[in-house]
C-alpha cells in the first residue's frame, strides 16, 4: 500500500544528537546541500500506481529508496556498501533526512525498488523531473548542450561461433531440465550427453575441429527447434525463444545437393535429433558476413549486439555546455544497441528532449551526427545542430562497412 514519507523533521536525527561545533561542520558538508537541494525534488508520487491504494504493508520511505540510489551511483557503491552507509554514516542519515532508528535498508527491498524503477517509464519521469527542477532552482540554462554516445560492454563473456551456439543449446536443455524434465526425455541421448554430461567438449576445440563440429551443433539446434517448435509450454520458455532466434539468424535449410560437404556429412552422421534417416533438406550455416550485427551475440545478455567498437551498447547522452552554468546538467540517457549508427539516433532524442522539456536552442554534435538530413531535421525542431558532415570525397570505405547502405548513401550526398 503506498504511503508517502512524513517530511518533517525529527528532534532524534543525528544532527540534534551531535555537539554543536560537529553540527555546524554537518551543515557546511555535502550532506547539507543534497538534503535541502536534492531531497524536495524527488516526487514521491511517481511510485503511487506501483503499489495497491487499500492493501498491503505500507511501502518503504520511497524518499529514502531514491536518495539511496542517488547516492549510491554517485559514489559508485554497491548495494552491500550503500546498505553501510545508511545504517552507520551520520552524514547520509542527515542528506537523506532520517532518524537512526529509520536508517535500515535491506538488500531484497533495493531490488524490488529498482524492479519497480525500471519496469516502466518511472526512471525517466524521475530523472526528467529532478533534471528541470535543478536546472530551474538554481539557473542552468539549457539552451545550448552537447551530445556524444559512449560504448558500453556488455558483462558477458566473448563467444566465437561455436560456444554461442554451444552456450543457447545448454542453456535451454538446463532450462527444459529444469522446468520440464519429462520432456527433457524426448531429447535424443546423444544430445543430452553432448551439452549436459560433457560439458565443454565443444568449447575447447581448436579452430579446424570448430569448423567440423559447427555444422554439427546447427544441426541439434534444428532438431530441438522441430521437436518441440509446436509445443505450446516448450516454445513459451525464454532459452527456447532465443534457440529459436539463434537458428533462424545462423542457420538456413537447403537441398541436399547444395550443401556443403561439410555441412551434408555432419548432417547424416548426426542422429541425435533428426527426424527421419537420410533427411533431404540439410541445415546450412550462413555465411558470418550476411548474419546481422543485430544478432543473438550472447544467450545471458539476448539484447546486446554487435558494432564496429565491439559488442555490447551504445549510451547517447547529452548535457548542458553553457560557460554561464554554475554546473552542467546531463539532460538526456539513452541506450541502444551497439549496431545502430548515431546518425539515426539524433532525431528521436531531440524529440525525446522536446518531450521532457527540456531540449537546447543549439546542439553540438561530432561527425557522427551530423548530416544534412539531420540538420534540416533538427532545425525543422527549432534546435541548431552544429556538426561537422562528413566529406564525400573523404568517407572511408571502413565508415561504409560499418554502415548501411541507405545511410552510405545519405552521408555522401545520394539519395538511397
Amino acid at each position: 500500500m503506498f504511503r508517502p514519507t512524513d517530511r518533517q523533521s525529527s528532534l532524534l536525527q543525528s544532527k540534534f544528537l551531535l555537539p554543536a561545533d560537529k553540527a555546524a561542520r554537518l551543515e557546511r558538508s555535502w550532506a547539507h546541500a543534497f538534503r535541502i537541494n536534492v531531497m524536495p525534488l524527488i516526487d514521491e508520487e511517481t511510485f503511487r500506481d506501483a503499489f495497491c491504494d487499500d492493501n498491503g504493508r505500507p511501502n518503504k520511505s520511497i524518499l529514502l529508496l531514491m536518495g539511496a540510489h542517488i547516492l549510491k551511483h554517485w559514489n559508485d557503491l554497491t548495494d552491500a556498501q550503500v546498505i553501510e552507509q545508511v545504517e552507520f554514516n551520520l552524514q547520509w542519515q542527515y542528506a537523506l533526512n532520517i532518524t537512526p532508528d529509520d536508517a535500515h535498508l535491506v538488500q531484497r527491498t533495493m531490488h524490488s525498488f529498482r524492479k519497480k524503477l525500471l519496469e516502466s517509464d518511472r526512471g525517466r519521469r524521475m530523472f526528467e523531473d529532478i533534471t528541470r527542477k535543478l536546472a530551474a532552482a538554481d539557473g542552468v540554462a539549457l539552451g545550448r548542450q552537447r551530445i556524444d554516445s559512449t560504448h558500453v560492454i556488455s558483462n558477458i563473456a566473448v563467444l566465437t561461433r561455436l560456444t554461442l551456439f554451444v552456450e543457447t543449446v545448454t542453456k535451454f536443455l538446463r532450462a527444459l531440465r529444469m522446468e520440464l524434465p519429462k520432456r527433457l526425455d524426448d531429447v535424443a541421448a546423444p544430445v543430452r550427453r553432448r551439452y549436459l554430461e560433457r560439458e565443454g567438449y565443444f568449447n575447447d576445440a581448436k579452430r579446424e575441429q570448430a569448423k567440423r563440429r559447427l555444422p554439427v551443433v546447427a544441426r541439434d539446434v534444428h532438431g530441438l527447434v522441430e521437436l518441440f517448435g509446436d509445443d505450446k509450454v516448450v516454445s513459451d520458455l525464454p532459452s527456447f525463444v532465443l534457440l529459436l532466434r539463434l537458428f533462424n539468424e545462423q542457420c538456413e535449410l537447403v537441398d541436399a545437393d547444395d550443401a556443403d560437404s561439410d555441412d551434408s556429412d555432419a548432417s547424416a552422421s548426426d542422429e541425435a535429433t533428426a527426424p527421419s534417416s537420410e533427411p533431404k533438406i540439410v541445415v546450412k550455416l550462413r555465411e558470418s558476413k550476411t548474419v546481422s550485427s543485430g544478432s543473438l551475440q550472447s544467450p545471458h545478455d539476448p539484447d546486446a549486439t554487435y558494432g564496429h567498437k565491439g559488442k555490447g551498447y551504445e549510451v547517447q547522452i547529452s548535457e548542458t555546455c553553457d560557460d554561464d552554468n554554475a554546473y552542467q546538467l546531463i539532460t538526456l540517457v539513452d541506450v541502444n544497441g551497439a549496431n545502430e549508427s548515431d546518425q539515426t539516433r539524433l532525431v528521436p532524442l531531440i524529440d525525446q528532449l522536446k518531450t521532457s522539456d527540456l531540449a537546447p536552442s543549439e546542439l553540438l554534435a561530432d561527425t557522427g551526427y551530423g548530416s544534412g538530413k539531420n540538420i534540416i531535421e533538427a532545425g525543422e525542431r527549432g534546435v541548431a545542430l552544429v556538426a561537422p558532415v562528413p566529406d564525400p570525397k573523404v568517407f572511408s570505405t571502413a565508415q561504409c562497412r560499418r554502415t548501411s547502405s541507405s545511410q552510405c548513401a545519405l552521408l555522401m550526398g545520394r539519395a538511397p
